[in-house]
């Protein structure tokens, strides 16, 4: 539940190897939360223990259309917000529920509290992929990563390459 309101909740925990520590250490968990519906955000958590500390909490406001940001409960100024926005982690999930076979491009607003922009990404194909001894069809998605920080911001040629399956899965 965010502010009494039934929610679908996704998480994701990032953590680098032991070796990969000495060099950059990664501990990270996000928590995202949507509407029942899958409508919209309603939540948005990212906490960072390792190298980089970070508490961020970015609350969606429909009724004033804004998303709010903190960082160690030190506000930002709010931003506006269209509707049907998402934040970055329910974004994924977002195109993961989505009938990708008539699509060549898919787009929505997303917001991670300190800037907002219309998300795209490209069904650049489809192809069949052995995982596990397990064969799946999939979609190849490519998401444009123009607005996206971290590592992908050292590199302008970055290139994110997303397989998702076409079962109901």
């Amino acid at each position: 539940m965010v502010d009494k309101q039934p929610c679908r909740h996704f998480s994701l925990k990032m953590e680098t190897s032991s070796f990969v520590d000495v060099f950059y250490k990664v501990r990270d968990k996000r928590n995202s939360y949507t509407d029942l519906a899958f409508s919209r955000s309603l939540r948005y958590a990212q906490k960072q223990t390792g190298s980089e500390q970070r508490d961020i909490l970015v609350y969606f406001d429909w009724e004033k259309r804004m998303a709010r940001y903190s960082n160690f409960n030190a506000p930002r100024k709010p931003i506006t917000i269209p509707p049907g926005t998402f934040d970055p982690l329910a974004a994924f999930y977002k195109l993961r529920c989505m009938d990708l076979s008539d699509k060549k491009e898919i787009k929505f607003p997303i917001a991670d509290g300190k800037k907002c922009f219309m998300g795209r990404a490209k069904v650049v194909g489809q192809e069949r992929i052995t995982c596990f001894n397990t064969t799946y069809d999939t979609y190849v998605i490519e998401p444009e990563l123009i607005h996206f920080g971290g590592v992908f911001k050292k590199n302008d040629k970055s290139t994110l390459r997303l397989w998702i399956t076409k079962d109901e899965k």
